[in-house]
């Protein structure tokens, strides 16, 4: 089991009286820290997609249709590690979390636009 440490209560702040208690909590809360991290460390992940909401995400590069519920993270169903969905949003797809591939070009505006498509979901993602 990894060292770690856990200060829940600042003993300077803790009254005297009270400190054997204080240190004891701080001593277990250290020792439940390293046994979830030796748990997570040896569970075989079962990832799970975690989304929220994001006002800004726009798969297209002219702006159009702002916000969308996208993937923020993956948690571990077993162990609840979690994780941050990795990658850019035109490599990792963030409706499923598939790869994005590059499918084909479209003129926006006048400019040349990267259509990347996800090989899982089929969801695009625009690129200049």
């Amino acid at each position: 089991m990894k060292g770690v440490n856990i200060m829940l209560f600042d003993l300077k702040n803790v009254p005297r009286v009270l400190h054997n208690t204080a240190q004891y909590i701080n001593n277990q809360a250290s020792i439940l820290m390293g046994e979830i991290e030796d748990v997570q460390n040896k569970c075989e992940h079962s990832w799970e997609k975690v989304t929220r909401y994001d006002p800004k995400y726009s798969p297209f590069v002219d702006g159009r249709h702002f916000g969308s519920q996208v993937i923020f993270e993956f948690c571990c169903s077993i162990c609840n590690r979690r994780k941050p969905i990795e990658g850019e949003p035109y490599t990792v797809c963030r409706m499923c979390g598939g790869n994005m591939k590059h499918d084909r070009f479209e003129n926006c505006g006048g400019a040349r636009v990267n259509v990347n498509k996800c090989r899982s979901c089929g969801h695009e993602y625009d690129t200049t």
